[in-house]
């Protein structure tokens, strides 16, 4: 559906969208697949399924059952799909067949709350008591590890470009981790609130966290203490936040809302869609970022289609390219506007950054 204003004036967009997903129980995580149209979803029962979807209609390829308990997070890779629960394993999963081709037992000592691929080999997990672990996947190890929060860890951010993992959770800090460095890079002081969610913004420069008070908390890259600012405005908690590109986040609120921002200037600009009366658990974007998807406690996963935004982008473009050459506004196409590919991220050197622990399993991710 088209994007509103708040005060219910469209905006603009598309009807076509893939039909939601109703599910049979609680929905705690989903991930897409990087290059097949494909979702993963992790439910409180234990079980994962998988569809194939499309704007005609969503195909179950998978229902799988190897967890007794609640699957709390799930991370696609090309080949497998990582899993996190609520019994303390780690799990890697053959996405065709479905079957589990290795099991970590108690992995953590308490649930597993968050995951984050890093590199082609290796993935960072976050448990219910602040500990974060980095695991090699081709040794099925675990590598480093730390402890730097002392409640849940909520979310993770990658920066590859500068072998950086940032971390948030429950404690109310921000901590900054460097694969093969055993010290923690930084930690951020208290902001007294619980943080749900991370984004790295601004061509890097930098990081986005939503609170649970329901405001956005800003950093400056390598300035790790204290948040810059803060963008209030959510009436309740932000509890996911998705980068749309380098300046424009959605964000998913408690009051069931899709909201779309900027960053730096902060503003709001209107509304991708709901989940009436109850809770945005997770937001993610398609591999072709043509849908952005969403969960709430409604046990529905529901699709939206913003290719509009791609479309507006490359529209402000032809309008500059018109005004620099001046005859350009007679000139037809019949392309069709592509969605645009995430800019790399500035190179630049962090502050107070330690020098990294060299040895063969992390020099492939440098």
């Amino acid at each position: 559906e088209g994007m509103e204003t708040e005060e219910g004036d469209e905006i603009s967009g598309y009807d076509i969208r893939p039909p939601d997903l109703q599910l049979p129980a609680h929905i705690y995580d989903f991930s897409f697949h990087p290059e097949q149209d494909l979702i993963a979803i992790g439910l409180i029962t234990g079980r994962v399924r998988m569809y194939n979807y499309s704007a005609e209609e969503n195909k179950m390829v998978h229902s799988l059952k190897f967890m007794k308990e609640a699957c709390r997070c799930l991370q696609f890779s090309k080949d497998y799909l990582f899993t996190g629960s609520s019994d303390h394993a780690l799990r890697v999963v053959d996405i065709t067949t479905g079957k589990v081709l290795f099991s970590q037992q108690q992995a953590h000592d308490c649930p597993i709350d968050a995951m984050a691929l890093y590199g082609n080999s290796c993935i960072f997990t976050g448990d219910d008591n602040g500990r974060v672990k980095l695991w090699d996947l081709r040794k099925k190890v675990c590598a480093m590890q730390w402890r730097e929060h002392s409640d849940y860890i909520s979310d993770f951010a990658v920066d590859e470009s500068r072998n950086t993992v940032i971390a948030v959770g429950g404690d109310g800090h921000l901590a900054v981790f460097s694969p093969g460095q055993q010290a923690v890079e930084a930690r951020s002081d208290n902001i007294e609130d619980e943080i749900l969610c991370v984004q790295i913004m601004k061509g890097g420069k930098k990081v986005v966290c939503g609170t649970q008070e329901g405001s956005l908390a800003y950093w400056t890259w390598g300035d790790w203490g204290s948040y810059d600012h803060t963008f209030a405005g959510h009436p309740k908690s932000v509890d996911s936040i998705v980068k749309m590109d380098e300046n424009m986040l959605c964000t998913g609120s408690e009051d069931g809302i899709i909201r779309v921002c900027t960053v730096n200037p902060d503003k709001f600009l209107g509304v991708v869609g709901e989940h009436p009366d109850f809770p945005i658990e997770h937001l993610e974007l398609t591999r072709d970022r043509n849908y952005l998807a969403s969960c709430s406690h409604d046990n529905t996963i529901k699709f939206w289609n913003v290719g509009y935004f791609w479309d507006q982008a490359d529209d402000d473009e032809d309008d500059e390219d018109e005004d620099e050459n001046g005859d350009e506004d007679e000139m037809e196409t019949d392309a069709k506007p592509q969605p645009p590919q995430p800019k790399p991220q500035e190179q630049q050197q962090t502050k107070g950054k330690k020098k990294s622990i060299h040895n063969d399993f992390f020099d492939g991710f440098r």
